[in-house]
């Protein structure tokens, strides 16, 4: 009988932000919920003056697992998403927007 491997692999969460304050609140929240220990989520921004940023770092007081990341290919989803594709550290990456979560309920 063959044995099944359930060594769980680590995720990275890649959210694309353009001043998504108000929404990362509840997201990052929601998020943190499901996660295991070894996961993590970025937060790939554009520019310095993005409200996203200091939501972000309040929060990461309380989620160690929460990096910023800026986007270093140039504006835009699509650079953001390479950024973090390169900065990732997990063996998988899901990529997700902080507006389109729908409800929670």
């Amino acid at each position: 009988m063959k044995k099944i491997n359930r060594e769980r692999k680590k995720l990275s969460v890649l959210i694309p932000v353009f001043n998504e304050g108000v929404n990362l609140k509840m997201m990052i929240r929601f998020i943190e919920s499901t996660l295991g220990k070894e996961d993590e989520i970025l937060i790939l921004y554009d520019f310095d003056e993005d409200d996203s940023v200091p939501v972000v770092k309040k929060l990461q007081t309380q989620y160690s697992n929460l990096r910023l990341v800026k986007n270093g290919y140039g504006r835009g989803v699509a650079n953001a998403i390479k950024t973090g594709l390169n900065e990732a550290k997990g063996k998988y990456a899901f990529i997700m927007t902080a507006d389109d979560s729908g409800p929670l309920i």
